[in-house]
Protein backbone atom coordinates (compact mmCIF):
# COMPACT_ATOMS: atom_id res chain seq x y z
CA UNK A 1 0.00 0.00 0.00
CA UNK A 2 1.04 3.61 -0.55
CA UNK A 3 0.67 6.05 2.31
CA UNK A 4 -1.73 8.97 2.02
CA UNK A 5 -1.13 12.31 3.71
CA UNK A 6 -3.34 13.23 6.66
CA UNK A 7 -2.99 15.23 9.82
CA UNK A 8 -1.78 13.51 12.96
CA UNK A 9 -2.20 15.12 16.34
CA UNK A 10 1.07 15.54 18.21
CA UNK A 11 2.89 17.62 20.73
CA UNK A 12 3.31 21.29 19.83
CA UNK A 13 6.92 22.05 18.94
CA UNK A 14 8.37 24.99 20.88
CA UNK A 15 11.03 26.95 18.98
CA UNK A 16 13.89 28.90 20.51
CA UNK A 17 16.36 31.28 18.91
CA UNK A 18 18.81 29.30 16.79
CA UNK A 19 17.39 25.91 17.68
CA UNK A 20 14.23 23.82 17.72
CA UNK A 21 12.79 21.32 20.19
CA UNK A 22 11.14 18.33 18.54
CA UNK A 23 9.07 15.65 20.22
CA UNK A 24 9.66 12.02 19.26
CA UNK A 25 6.08 10.76 19.40
CA UNK A 26 7.16 7.10 19.11
CA UNK A 27 9.90 6.87 21.75
CA UNK A 28 8.24 9.69 23.76
CA UNK A 29 11.24 11.94 24.24
CA UNK A 30 12.40 15.42 23.28
CA UNK A 31 15.31 16.21 20.96
CA UNK A 32 17.04 19.56 20.51
CA UNK A 33 17.84 20.34 16.87
CA UNK A 34 20.76 22.77 17.05
CA UNK A 35 22.21 23.65 13.63
CA UNK A 36 23.65 26.77 15.28
CA UNK A 37 26.50 24.51 16.44
CA UNK A 38 27.92 25.07 12.97
CA UNK A 39 27.70 21.56 11.56
CA UNK A 40 26.42 20.86 8.08
CA UNK A 41 25.75 17.36 6.71
CA UNK A 42 28.97 17.34 4.67
CA UNK A 43 30.99 17.76 7.88
CA UNK A 44 30.07 14.29 9.07
CA UNK A 45 32.62 11.84 7.74
CA UNK A 46 33.74 9.01 9.98
CA UNK A 47 37.39 9.14 11.06
CA UNK A 48 37.15 5.77 12.80
CA UNK A 49 38.59 2.74 11.02
CA UNK A 50 35.67 0.33 10.69
CA UNK A 51 37.27 -1.76 7.96
CA UNK A 52 37.26 -5.50 8.54
CA UNK A 53 40.42 -5.97 6.49
CA UNK A 54 42.97 -7.91 8.51
CA UNK A 55 45.90 -10.13 7.71
CA UNK A 56 45.09 -12.53 10.54
CA UNK A 57 41.93 -14.63 10.85
CA UNK A 58 39.81 -14.35 13.98
CA UNK A 59 37.75 -16.89 15.98
CA UNK A 60 34.67 -16.00 13.88
CA UNK A 61 36.37 -16.99 10.60
CA UNK A 62 35.83 -20.22 8.71
CA UNK A 63 37.84 -23.18 10.11
CA UNK A 64 38.35 -21.37 13.44
CA UNK A 65 35.14 -22.68 14.99
CA UNK A 66 37.12 -24.48 17.70
CA UNK A 67 38.09 -21.07 19.12
CA UNK A 68 34.43 -20.21 19.80
CA UNK A 69 31.68 -21.45 22.06
CA UNK A 70 29.69 -24.34 20.55
CA UNK A 71 27.19 -23.42 17.88
CA UNK A 72 23.44 -23.30 18.47
CA UNK A 73 22.70 -23.65 14.77
CA UNK A 74 24.21 -22.72 11.45
CA UNK A 75 23.17 -22.19 7.84
CA UNK A 76 23.40 -24.61 6.16
CA UNK A 77 23.54 -27.37 8.75
CA UNK A 78 25.81 -30.42 8.52
CA UNK A 79 28.30 -28.99 6.03
CA UNK A 80 31.77 -27.60 6.69
CA UNK A 81 31.38 -24.54 4.45
CA UNK A 82 28.77 -22.67 6.50
CA UNK A 83 27.34 -19.25 5.58
CA UNK A 84 26.12 -18.19 9.07
CA UNK A 85 26.59 -19.44 12.62
CA UNK A 86 24.68 -18.75 15.84
CA UNK A 87 26.66 -19.38 19.01
CA UNK A 88 26.56 -18.53 22.68
CA UNK A 89 28.39 -15.37 23.68
CA UNK A 90 31.43 -15.88 25.91
CA UNK A 91 31.68 -13.94 28.12
CA UNK A 92 27.94 -13.39 28.46
CA UNK A 93 26.09 -10.60 30.24
CA UNK A 94 23.40 -13.14 31.17
CA UNK A 95 23.37 -16.90 31.68
CA UNK A 96 20.97 -19.81 31.53
CA UNK A 97 20.08 -20.14 35.19
CA UNK A 98 16.46 -21.14 35.73
CA UNK A 99 16.06 -19.34 39.08
CA UNK A 100 14.06 -16.18 38.48
CA UNK A 101 12.43 -15.59 41.86
CA UNK A 102 13.06 -11.94 42.86
CA UNK A 103 15.18 -11.34 45.93
CA UNK A 104 14.25 -8.28 47.98
CA UNK A 105 17.24 -6.52 49.55
CA UNK A 106 16.31 -3.27 51.33
CA UNK A 107 15.44 -0.78 48.56
CA UNK A 108 16.57 -2.97 45.63
CA UNK A 109 14.92 -5.84 43.80
CA UNK A 110 17.41 -8.28 42.30
CA UNK A 111 17.23 -11.18 39.89
CA UNK A 112 19.83 -13.75 38.95
CA UNK A 113 21.48 -13.15 35.59
CA UNK A 114 18.94 -15.38 33.91
CA UNK A 115 18.57 -15.20 30.14
CA UNK A 116 20.41 -15.92 26.93
CA UNK A 117 23.13 -14.09 25.01
CA UNK A 118 23.79 -15.16 21.41
CA UNK A 119 26.19 -14.02 18.72
CA UNK A 120 25.08 -14.31 15.09
CA UNK A 121 28.23 -14.60 12.95
CA UNK A 122 26.83 -13.19 9.72
CA UNK A 123 29.49 -14.46 7.33
CA UNK A 124 32.58 -16.72 7.32
CA UNK A 125 34.46 -13.99 5.40
CA UNK A 126 36.41 -11.71 7.74
CA UNK A 127 36.42 -8.80 5.26
CA UNK A 128 32.70 -8.91 4.48
CA UNK A 129 30.22 -6.44 5.99
CA UNK A 130 26.44 -6.33 5.98
CA UNK A 131 26.42 -3.31 3.65
CA UNK A 132 28.21 -5.17 0.84
CA UNK A 133 26.59 -8.59 1.22
CA UNK A 134 24.24 -10.03 -1.35
CA UNK A 135 20.57 -9.65 -0.47
CA UNK A 136 20.30 -13.44 -0.15
CA UNK A 137 23.00 -13.47 2.54
CA UNK A 138 21.31 -10.62 4.45
CA UNK A 139 18.08 -12.62 4.13
CA UNK A 140 19.83 -15.49 5.94
CA UNK A 141 20.81 -13.11 8.76
CA UNK A 142 17.27 -11.78 9.11
CA UNK A 143 15.83 -15.31 9.11
CA UNK A 144 18.37 -16.35 11.75
CA UNK A 145 17.05 -13.57 13.99
CA UNK A 146 13.52 -14.91 13.46
CA UNK A 147 14.50 -18.51 14.16
CA UNK A 148 16.38 -17.73 17.35
CA UNK A 149 13.67 -15.41 18.71
CA UNK A 150 11.11 -18.17 18.16
CA UNK A 151 13.35 -20.67 19.97
CA UNK A 152 13.96 -18.37 22.93
CA UNK A 153 10.28 -17.42 23.14
CA UNK A 154 9.44 -21.02 24.01
CA UNK A 155 10.97 -20.42 27.46
CA UNK A 156 8.07 -19.17 29.62
CA UNK A 157 10.43 -17.09 31.77
CA UNK A 158 11.71 -14.93 28.90
CA UNK A 159 9.79 -11.66 28.59
CA UNK A 160 11.81 -9.59 26.16
CA UNK A 161 14.32 -10.30 23.37
CA UNK A 162 16.61 -7.62 21.97
CA UNK A 163 18.33 -8.02 18.58
CA UNK A 164 21.12 -5.52 17.95
CA UNK A 165 24.28 -4.95 15.95
CA UNK A 166 27.38 -2.94 16.89
CA UNK A 167 29.56 -2.04 13.90
CA UNK A 168 32.86 -0.26 14.49
CA UNK A 169 35.15 0.43 17.41
CA UNK A 170 33.17 3.29 18.96
CA UNK A 171 29.98 1.19 19.18
CA UNK A 172 31.35 -1.37 21.66
CA UNK A 173 31.80 -3.97 18.93
CA UNK A 174 34.05 -6.58 20.55
CA UNK A 175 35.08 -8.14 17.21
CA UNK A 176 35.58 -6.55 13.79
CA UNK A 177 34.22 -9.66 12.06
CA UNK A 178 30.62 -8.86 11.03
CA UNK A 179 28.16 -10.12 13.64
CA UNK A 180 24.94 -9.31 15.48
CA UNK A 181 23.79 -10.17 18.99
CA UNK A 182 20.59 -11.35 20.64
CA UNK A 183 19.92 -10.98 24.37
CA UNK A 184 16.85 -12.55 26.02
CA UNK A 185 15.74 -11.21 29.40
CA UNK A 186 13.26 -12.16 32.16
CA UNK A 187 12.20 -8.50 32.39
CA UNK A 188 10.98 -5.79 30.01
CA UNK A 189 13.52 -2.90 30.02
CA UNK A 190 12.26 0.47 31.20
CA UNK A 191 12.82 2.20 27.84
CA UNK A 192 10.62 -0.41 26.18
CA UNK A 193 7.93 0.02 28.84
CA UNK A 194 7.95 3.79 28.27
CA UNK A 195 7.67 3.37 24.51
CA UNK A 196 4.82 0.87 24.72
CA UNK A 197 2.89 2.79 27.38
CA UNK A 198 3.07 5.78 25.07
CA UNK A 199 1.73 3.65 22.19
CA UNK A 200 -1.01 2.29 24.42
CA UNK A 201 -2.08 5.79 25.48
CA UNK A 202 -2.24 6.91 21.84
CA UNK A 203 -4.28 3.84 20.87
CA UNK A 204 -6.70 4.39 23.76
CA UNK A 205 -7.23 7.96 22.62
CA UNK A 206 -7.43 7.42 18.85
CA UNK A 207 -7.93 3.66 18.27
CA UNK A 208 -4.88 3.79 15.96
CA UNK A 209 -1.29 2.53 16.16
CA UNK A 210 0.95 5.56 16.68
CA UNK A 211 3.79 4.34 14.44
CA UNK A 212 1.42 3.37 11.64
CA UNK A 213 -0.17 6.82 11.79
CA UNK A 214 3.28 8.40 12.01
CA UNK A 215 4.31 6.62 8.80
CA UNK A 216 1.26 7.50 6.77
CA UNK A 217 0.98 11.11 7.90
CA UNK A 218 3.96 12.76 9.56
CA UNK A 219 6.71 11.14 7.50
CA UNK A 220 4.84 11.75 4.25
CA UNK A 221 3.69 15.28 5.02
CA UNK A 222 7.16 16.35 6.14
CA UNK A 223 8.77 14.57 3.15
CA UNK A 224 11.17 12.52 5.30
CA UNK A 225 10.87 9.14 3.54
CA UNK A 226 13.95 7.81 1.76
CA UNK A 227 12.42 4.99 -0.27
CA UNK A 228 9.74 2.32 -0.20
CA UNK A 229 9.86 -1.34 -1.10
CA UNK A 230 6.91 -3.69 -1.37
CA UNK A 231 6.59 -4.14 2.40
CA UNK A 232 8.86 -1.54 4.06
CA UNK A 233 9.65 2.14 4.18
CA UNK A 234 12.94 3.76 5.21
CA UNK A 235 12.92 7.29 6.56
CA UNK A 236 14.67 9.89 8.69
CA UNK A 237 12.58 10.35 11.87
CA UNK A 238 11.33 13.88 12.50
CA UNK A 239 12.99 13.99 15.94
CA UNK A 240 16.11 11.91 15.33
CA UNK A 241 18.51 11.82 18.28
CA UNK A 242 21.63 11.36 16.13
CA UNK A 243 22.87 12.80 12.81
CA UNK A 244 21.86 10.52 9.92
CA UNK A 245 19.72 8.30 12.17
CA UNK A 246 17.43 6.22 9.96
CA UNK A 247 14.49 3.90 10.66
CA UNK A 248 12.98 1.05 8.64
CA UNK A 249 9.41 -0.06 9.42
CA UNK A 250 6.77 -2.37 7.91
CA UNK A 251 4.27 -0.35 5.89
CA UNK A 252 1.44 -2.57 7.14
CA UNK A 253 0.81 -2.95 10.85
CA UNK A 254 2.97 -5.68 12.39
CA UNK A 255 3.71 -6.06 16.09
CA UNK A 256 6.32 -8.84 16.27
CA UNK A 257 9.49 -9.20 14.21
CA UNK A 258 9.49 -12.97 14.66
CA UNK A 259 6.31 -13.22 12.57
CA UNK A 260 8.06 -11.90 9.46
CA UNK A 261 7.50 -14.09 6.39
CA UNK A 262 10.18 -15.13 3.92
CA UNK A 263 8.97 -12.76 1.20
CA UNK A 264 9.00 -9.86 3.67
CA UNK A 265 12.46 -10.84 4.95
CA UNK A 266 13.88 -10.77 1.43
CA UNK A 267 12.27 -7.37 0.87
CA UNK A 268 13.74 -6.14 4.17
CA UNK A 269 17.18 -7.42 3.12
CA UNK A 270 17.00 -5.24 0.02
CA UNK A 271 16.01 -2.02 1.78
CA UNK A 272 18.36 -2.58 4.76
CA UNK A 273 21.31 -3.06 2.38
CA UNK A 274 20.42 0.12 0.50
CA UNK A 275 20.18 2.19 3.68
CA UNK A 276 23.56 0.90 4.93
CA UNK A 277 25.15 1.51 1.53
CA UNK A 278 23.84 5.09 1.43
CA UNK A 279 25.27 5.73 4.91
CA UNK A 280 28.59 4.15 3.88
CA UNK A 281 28.76 6.25 0.73
CA UNK A 282 27.95 9.52 2.47
CA UNK A 283 29.80 8.98 5.76
CA UNK A 284 32.73 6.75 4.84
CA UNK A 285 31.75 3.41 6.41
CA UNK A 286 30.78 4.91 9.79
CA UNK A 287 30.47 3.03 13.08
CA UNK A 288 26.81 2.40 13.80
CA UNK A 289 24.36 0.55 16.00
CA UNK A 290 21.11 -0.91 14.84
CA UNK A 291 18.36 -2.33 17.01
CA UNK A 292 15.12 -4.15 16.28
CA UNK A 293 12.31 -2.73 18.43
CA UNK A 294 9.70 -5.48 18.77
CA UNK A 295 6.91 -6.42 21.16
CA UNK A 296 7.51 -8.07 24.54
CA UNK A 297 6.60 -11.74 24.71
CA UNK A 298 4.47 -12.10 27.82
CA UNK A 299 3.36 -8.72 29.07
CA UNK A 300 -0.05 -7.05 28.98
CA UNK A 301 0.57 -5.24 25.69
CA UNK A 302 -1.74 -5.76 22.74
CA UNK A 303 -0.61 -6.29 19.12
CA UNK A 304 -3.04 -3.57 18.03
CA UNK A 305 -0.70 -0.79 19.16
CA UNK A 306 2.73 -2.47 18.98
CA UNK A 307 4.54 -1.89 15.66
CA UNK A 308 8.09 -3.19 15.22
CA UNK A 309 10.85 -1.25 13.46
CA UNK A 310 14.62 -1.09 12.98
CA UNK A 311 16.54 1.92 14.30
CA UNK A 312 19.94 2.60 12.68
CA UNK A 313 22.16 5.09 14.53
CA UNK A 314 25.53 6.13 13.05
CA UNK A 315 27.92 7.10 15.85
CA UNK A 316 29.28 10.45 14.65
CA UNK A 317 28.97 12.53 17.82
CA UNK A 318 29.65 12.00 21.51
CA UNK A 319 27.13 12.20 24.33
CA UNK A 320 27.68 14.91 26.93
CA UNK A 321 26.54 15.22 30.50
CA UNK A 322 23.32 16.98 29.50
CA UNK A 323 22.20 14.14 27.22
CA UNK A 324 23.12 11.46 29.75
CA UNK A 325 21.39 13.24 32.64
CA UNK A 326 18.25 14.43 30.86
CA UNK A 327 17.68 11.83 28.15
CA UNK A 328 17.20 14.81 25.81
CA UNK A 329 19.62 14.51 22.90
CA UNK A 330 21.14 17.35 20.86
CA UNK A 331 21.24 16.81 17.11
CA UNK A 332 23.29 19.43 15.23
CA UNK A 333 21.57 19.00 11.83
CA UNK A 334 18.06 19.64 10.54
CA UNK A 335 16.77 16.22 9.52
CA UNK A 336 15.18 17.52 6.32
CA UNK A 337 18.71 18.25 5.00
CA UNK A 338 19.79 14.67 5.73
CA UNK A 339 16.80 13.27 3.86
CA UNK A 340 17.74 15.26 0.76
CA UNK A 341 21.36 14.12 0.92
CA UNK A 342 20.60 10.42 1.41
CA UNK A 343 18.02 10.45 -1.36
CA UNK A 344 20.66 11.89 -3.64
CA UNK A 345 23.16 9.08 -3.03
CA UNK A 346 23.38 7.15 -6.31
CA UNK A 347 23.66 3.41 -5.81
CA UNK A 348 23.46 2.77 -9.58
CA UNK A 349 20.21 0.81 -9.33
CA UNK A 350 21.72 -1.76 -6.97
Amino acid sequence: MQFSQSAMAGAETPKLAGLELRHDSILNKWVIISPARGKCPSDFKSTVNTSNQSASPCPFCLHHEHECAPKIFRIPENVSEWKLRDKKSLPSCVNGEQRIKPHIDSCADTLPRFGSHDVIIETPDHAMTLAIMLDLNIFDVLCAYRTRIQQLASNPHIKYIQVFKNHGETTRASMKHSHSQIIALPIVPSNVVTQLNNAKEYFTRTMNCNLYEYLRSEIQSKNLSLEESSHFISFVPFAASFPFETWIAPKDHASCYEQIEDEQAMDLAYILRRVLQKLNHQLGNPPYNYMIHSSPLRESYEPSYCHWFIQIMPQLTHLGGFEIASGCYINPIFLENITTILRGVNLQNQ
